[in-house]
């Protein structure tokens, strides 16, 4: 057996701890920092070498503890010496620089780090929370609609400016609570994805002095920290003027928010939600033991059995379960920015795609080989052809010959504007308040919608009255005296009451009773005191008889295949299919306003049903349609048209606005 020298072992410390009702032990090695995790056995046999037992012929050196550990610092000792002889290679969209021992800082801030962590964090955290809601609700959480703009040019680049400082605030939560519990940082400093300079701290050394729990609030501090900003964001958001500010504290809402939820918080990703899953199910090395297990299980399909093994135990299907999320997990990442990016930006999301796709995929796989793949078992080579040449030639086969039809799902709404609302209409210039407004709900026929009184209709109702009755009296005075003068007041009396039937006209305007039995929502910005225009909204009325118009916005590039092609149609409502919503007719609208960057035309989808409008109002209404019918081919070309199409049509916005 080969022998380990005393001074060796030197550089190695054990420890062990408690997670519930298991021990867990740790090896660290001072020379390059790494820290293993082992089992009971070569803990033990580690703990007897370093104390003086040696193992004896009696201790059967082929098997048993010593043997596992002797094979255990054997793979140690062969990792130190290749990480010694073989440089790092070197990463150009991935570089880190170590720039401080925080280690020597921690005890300014542990007062800080007592006043901040425990207990009383989620309860700022919760009147947060509280007060983003009640801010946000109050204004039918507006800033929604700004959600379109944090991927233009403007709003990535103001981000950017901002990006480091949010990163460094999320650093400075798992530093803090790292002190609380009195665990040693080792290093801060700086890591460069490109050119870009992202902040980061070391606590890898909680897997020697924390708990399970502890090393859990460590990893989801920093996505705690990302939170509580987005609330500060979006608090800080109702109260900024308009400008340059609101919006990036808008675009800091959004990313600071997605950032904790998609990323950070993820799982999925090795970021701080994997390391807490991982701490929380007690596998700390889940993303390595799934990958390896996902490999050897795509090396057993692809090789059709003749190579790599099925996982036969529920852990097994676990860890490839995990492996292949993750995976589809990233590729949905990477579409996502594909599609997002590469229409506004072409050349600048091909750099951004091409980033996204190494550091997820590429950067990973090399990292993790282990200098050549393990030999492939007799007859492997061929199966693995003859695997692959299937595969290929079934693709061919689904592009070519299969056909599917297009899909499109559109969320469909009642046509309020056009159909359902209801204006005020007083028929001339005449201003109004509202005196009362029905609230949302069920009304029968003839219930008061709106009742209004005019200042401007009471002032001139007054002075009509005034000036017809010195007409009158003036007419009398004259009346067969003198004619010329009786024909001109009787003419101005004529006008009077054609002014006062014009005022009744109005005056009746002022009072809207509803046409049927229905439902009726009031404009939300609208309310007792309010000042009415002329052909002013003030709400919707939805009939409890009679056929439904819904409509919803279609997209641009089915137009003409919806023109061409046969369409199945189908509702699906609150989530399921439904037969209850028969169709009465349907068809394309275009939009009088077309789009005024691009010049291109808009449609929307309008259905008729025979269902009243007041039984769809508050139901989430999808029409999926199922248009024409083509080879996967056409699929994938029509894809990368429209693809081609939106990018175009950014460019002529980028052109129009510049």
């Amino acid at each position: 057996m080969e022998a380990f020298r005393s001074s060796e072992l030197g550089h190695l410390s054990l420890s062990a701890g408690v997670d519930g009702d298991a021990m867990h032990y740790h090896v660290h090695d001072r020379r390059n920092g790494r820290i293993f995790r082992v089992d009971r056995e070569i803990a033990l046999a580690l703990h007897a070498l370093r104390y003086g037992r040696h193992p004896t012929a009696d201790d059967d050196q082929d098997a048993g503890p010593f043997r596992r550990l002797f094979g255990f610092l054997k793979s140690n000792r062969q990792m130190l010496e290749t990480e010694q002889s073989r440089a790092k290679p070197f990463n150009p969209l991935f570089i880190q620089m170590p720039i401080v021992d925080l280690g020597r800082w921690q005890s300014a801030f542990e007062g800080v780090a007592r006043l901040l962590v425990g207990p009383q964090f989620f309860l700022l955290f919760g009147l947060l929370a509280v007060a983003a809601s009640v801010l946000a609700s109050s204004q039918d959480w507006s800033i929604l609609n700004q959600f379109g703009q944090i991927f233009s040019l403007s709003a990535l680049a103001s981000f950017a400016l901002v990006a480091p400082i949010l990163k460094l605030l999320h650093e400075f939560g798992h530093f803090l609570v790292a002190t609380r519990y009195k665990v040693q940082v080792r290093d801060g400093g700086l890591y460069f994805i490109g050119l870009y300079p992202m902040p980061f701290v070391d606590c890898s050394m909680a897997d020697l002095q924390a708990n399970r729990g502890q090393r859990i609030a460590i990893s989801l501090a920093g996505l705690a920290v990302d939170l509580s900003v987005a609330l500060v964001a979006l608090i800080a958001w109702h109260f900024a003027p308009g400008g340059f500010g609101k919006t990036l504290l808008a675009n800091i809402f959004f990313f600071s928010s997605l950032n904790s939820v998609l990323f950070n918080g993820n799982p999925l990703i090795k970021l701080d939600g994997y390391y807490a899953l991982s701490d929380w199910i007690g596998q700390r090395n889940l993303g390595t033991r799934a990958q390896a297990r996902l490999k050897r299980t795509m090396r057993w399909v692809t090789n059709l059995g003749a190579d790599g093994d099925m996982p036969r135990t529920r852990e097994g299907a676990g860890l490839v379960t995990f492996g292949l999320l993750s995976m589809f997990y990233r590729i949905n990442i990477l579409l996502t920015i594909a599609w997002i990016m590469l229409p506004r930006f072409f050349g600048l999301g091909i750099v951004l795609v091409a980033w996204g796709a190494y550091v997820m995929f590429l950067s990973p796989m090399l990292s993790t080989s282990s200098g050549g793949a393990p030999p492939r078992r007799k007859g492997a080579t061929r199966r693995r052809a003859v695997f692959w040449g299937g595969l290929i030639g079934g693709i061919t086969a689904l592009l070519l010959l299969v056909r599917v039809p297009y899909i499109v799902v559109l969320p469909l709404q009642l046509d309020r504007a056009d159909t359902y609302e209801v204006s005020f209409n007083a028929g001339g210039p005449a201003r109004a308040e509202i005196a009362q407004l029905a609230s949302d709900g069920g009304v029968a026929a003839g219930d008061v919608l709106l009742s209004a009184t005019s200042l401007d209709l009471d002032q001139s109702d007054t002075i009509l009255a005034a000036e017809q009755a010195f007409l009158v009296v003036a007419r009398d005075a004259v009346q067969g005296i003198d004619p010329a003068e009786t024909l001109a007041a009787t003419e101005r009396l004529r006008l009077i009451e054609s002014q006062q039937a014009s005022a009744r006209i109005q005056r009746a305007a002022l009072e809207i009773r509803a046409p049927g039995n229905g439902m009726f929502a009031a404009q939300s910005d609208l309310g007792t005191g309010a000042i009415l225009t002329d052909g002013q909204v003030i709400g919707a009325f939805y009939p409890h008889d009679g056929a439904a118009v819904l409509t919803g916005q279609f997209p641009d590039r089915y137009v003409e295949l919806f023109r061409t092609e046969f369409t199945d149609l189908e509702f699906r409502v609150n989530g399921g299919s439904t037969t209850g919503f028969d169709l009465v007719e349907y068809g394309l609208v275009e939009i009088a306003n077309r789009d005024t960057e691009t010049g291109g035309r808009s449609f929307a989808f309008r259905a008729v049903v025979d269902v009243p409008a007041a039984r769809v109002v508050g139901s989430e209404v999808f029409l999926r349609l199922q248009i024409g019918d083509a080879p996967f081919r056409d699929h994938v070309l029509f894809f990368f048209n429209t693809l081609w199409e939106r990018y175009w049509d950014a460019r002529i916005a980028l052109n129009s606005t510049a």
